[in-house]
């Protein structure tokens, strides 16, 4: 192939046979081996560098991680090889690791500053040339962002629940017996954590806040059950300057995360499963300095295997980016002036420039997780303009400026949805050139009101604290599906407890993905300033929006002229099954406005360092009668190719035309597994899946939900062969 590319290059004739490779080569800037410049990105050289100058005396830490053999003699080799090369430039190993169903085999090594300065300049006898290194970065780091401006006190009712929990949080140190959560937390510390959290208990305590009882504005009542609390994450100083709240440095992020996911879920000789009922588990969490850049992270290939593994249902922020610069505003002055939908359009303007640096946080890509973004939104109203404090987006439905976007693996559709996270507001800086906008953390203008974190007079944890951005959103996600988990239970006790909870969490990611929408009103401010061709404006909309806002609370409930239905089942490879839908004999014949909507939602294996990484693909079908009642896909809508990369399948069809059909008629609803030659044949035989439809009419009077209520939950047909 070097050979091929290196004729090309110098203009000689390609051979007959290669000459399709000059087409392949038209697209490529460059070809060559992994090397120096592979494994220290110039972002990681970037960060190294500074860690360096800031301490040009000491060391600095950073992970190795290296290339993954699967032959055990061959990885020990490549393993004391670094080892050798890290003593030798006056290092020393703090901690390796090997999980060999990721692909991953690291170590967490300081190196001295001069060593490090070698590095990032990627000179010849620097550890840049260590060819058993993959990758060479500095230490994964989380960023909290710090919460401001106390509340009015507010009190809560006690409240103690006794089920057993379904959701956890992995976060930072939370305030245990804080008044809002008392009683709700089964707080599992298996490092010894709490004993070192000496500074402010910020963002676990707001995460658990906002699990609990949600956004505290709001009043609603807390979940039933209790929640399985792992910290991760530790408020190591007091002092102002310090980071807030930090994972211990001296373990690899990734294998503290595999083991607390693995002690939560598995037994072991030397003790039970910590909470083996958990399904969901909320990762408000990402690495700073790991923005996605097209391969998948060793955390985001972490959090795909523990999904399949245990049929775990994670929800991940998208991450939080930092300053916007708006270069087509004059000054802050001008950016004040401009009111409504105006400003709206300016900062969304400024969104658009910067899409390539607000790309995703690890471990937010990860195939089988839903990532959240923030929307825009709480249940604040405060005034556009209150001194220096900006609304950015003074309009309804979008998303937050702090809001990292997408798309994901492959192009897959990244982030999936949006939930509120807060109407954070930002203060011009006067001095920039050009226009810079600094965001403020929640507080009482724009935010999520949360437990506070701080003690009052007497020693005890206040109410007065404030959250948002994509940790809230995604907790607000979390918290929504528990609430689904809640209302399905209840109504179908019998069917949905009877499922696995593997199937029980794919219904939970299917039936919250099923109502989600983008207001009309933000597509027509969005699309005014994202020009440019239809499909080109699309991907753009979905890289803010995913598949949109949801709302959970449409997805459990059916009216008179909409019905949802449910169910779950699973795939052999090639297979495919037939869903049923009975047809409102109502509307036969009848000109009305009717949509069909369909959800599909699994875990797929995983093949790291394959381009098949997600190994199963599954998808649905046109549905079979589907003209009866719809004319045509909804335009608009993700697109096919973009949606079927992921592991959410989502569609619409919509119609207004009289159609007449008979009573007793039905949609077939194919759910289809499609085979791929280019994966082994050694995977599961069969893979299971969640699946939601709904169907309903603009006209409130016709009884869709009586006619279809027979079929609420969706009875499996006969699986059936499939061609790839």
């Amino acid at each position: 192939m070097l050979r091929l590319w290196e004729r090309w290059k110098s203009d000689q004739p390609l051979a007959h046979e290669h000459r399709h490779w000059g087409k392949v080569f038209e697209c490529l800037r460059d070809l060559r081996r992994w090397g120096p410049k592979d494994r220290v990105s110039d972002a990681d050289a970037e960060v190294i560098a500074e860690e360096a100058e800031f301490s040009p005396q000491g060391l600095v830490r950073l992970e190795l991680e290296l290339v993954f053999t699967g032959n055990e003699a061959k990885s020990n080799a490549y393993r004391e090889k670094a080892k050798r090369a890290i003593v030798a430039k006056g290092g020393a190993v703090r901690h390796e690791a090997r999980w060999t169903e990721i692909a991953y085999d690291a170590l967490l090594a300081d190196i001295p500053a001069l060593a490090a300065q070698a590095l990032v300049k990627r000179q010849p006898d620097s550890l840049a040339y260590l060819v058993e290194a993959l990758a060479i970065r500095p230490q994964s780091v989380v960023e909290i962002v710090g919460e401001s401006q106390p509340a009015e006190p507010l009190d809560v009712a006690e409240s103690r629940p006794e089920s057993a929990p379904i959701a956890a949080i992995l976060d930072a140190v939370p305030i245990q017996n804080h008044p809002v959560f008392a009683n709700h937390l089964e707080f599992d510390d298996p490092e010894g954590l709490e004993d070192s959290a000496v500074g402010p208990r910020e963002h676990g305590t707001a995460m658990a806040s906002l699990l609990v009882r949600g956004d505290l504005q709001k009043n609603e009542p807390p979940l039933r059950r209790r929640i399985y609390f792992h910290p991760l994450l530790h408020a190591q100083s007091a002092e102002p300057e310090s980071p807030l709240e930090v994972f211990p440095r001296s373990r690899l992020l990734v294998d503290q995360f595999v083991r607390a996911i693995m002690r939560m879920k598995r037994d072991t000789d030397e003790q039970q499963a910590a909470a083996p009922g958990v399904l969901l588990v909320n990762i408000s969490l990402g690495d700073i300095n790991r923005p996605f850049s097209g391969r998948i992270s060793p955390w985001a290939r972490a959090l795909d295997w523990l999904a399949y593994e245990y049929g775990i249902l994670f929800f991940v922020s998208a991450g939080n980016a930092g300053d916007l610069k708006v270069t087509d505003v004059r000054d802050d002055r001008a950016y004040q002036a401009l009111e409504g939908t105006d400003r709206a359009r300016a900062t969304l303007a400024a969104l658009r420039k910067d899409i390539k640096g607000r790309r995703l946080l690890s471990p937010a890509e990860a195939v089988n997780a839903v990532t959240v973004g923030a929307l825009h939104d709480d249940a604040n109203r405060a005034p556009p303009e209150v001194g220096a404090s900006l609304d950015p987006l003074p309009t309804e439905g979008l998303p937050s400026q702090v809001t990292r976007l997408g798309l994901g693996f492959r192009n897959s559709l990244k982030p999936d949805i949006l939930m509120p996270g807060g109407r954070l507001r930002v203060s011009a800086r006067t001095t920039a050139n050009p226009l810079s906008l600094r965001t403020y953390g929640g507080n009482r203008l724009g935010g999520l009101r949360v437990a506070g974190w701080k003690l009052d007079p007497a020693g005890n944890p206040t109410m007065d604290g404030w959250s948002g951005a994509t940790s809230g959103a995604t907790v607000l996600a979390t918290r929504a599906a528990h609430k689904i988990y809640d209302a399905v239970a209840e109504v179908y006790t019998d069917e949905f407890l009877a499922l696995e909870g593997r199937a029980q969490a794919l219904v939970v990611k299917a039936l919250l993905t099923h109502r989600s929408s983008i207001s009309l009103e933000a597509r027509t401010i969005f699309e005014d300033v994202f020009t440019g061709g239809g499909r080109e404006r699309n991907n753009h909309l979905r890289r803010f929006y995913g598949f949109g806002v949801p709302s959970a609370d449409e997805s459990v409930a059916c009216i008179k002229n909409r019905a949802t239905l449910w169910g779950a089942g699973s795939l052999g490879a090639g297979d495919a099954v037939n869903f049923r839908l009975p047809l409102p004999h109502s509307v036969s014949n009848k000109r009305v406005f009717r949509r069909l909507t369909v959800t599909l939602a699994w875990f797929t294996p995983i093949i790291p360092g394959r381009s098949a990484y997600r190994s199963v693909r599954l998808t649905v079908d046109e549905p079979q009668g589907v003209s009866q009642i719809a004319n045509q896909a909804v335009p608009g809508q993700a697109g096919r190719p973009m949606v079927e990369r992921g592991t959410l399948f989502h569609r619409q069809w919509h119609g207004t035309a009289a159609r007449r059909f008979e009573g007793g008629s039905e949609l077939i609803i194919p759910v289809v597994r499609k085979l791929d030659p280019n994966i082994p044949q050694d995977l599961p035989q069969l893979i299971p899946f969640g699946i939601a439809a709904s169907f309903e009419t603009s006209d409130v009077e016709i009884p869709v939900y009586e006619e279809i209520k027979q079929g609420l939950i969706i009875q499996t047909g006969v699986p059936v062969p499939v061609q790839a």
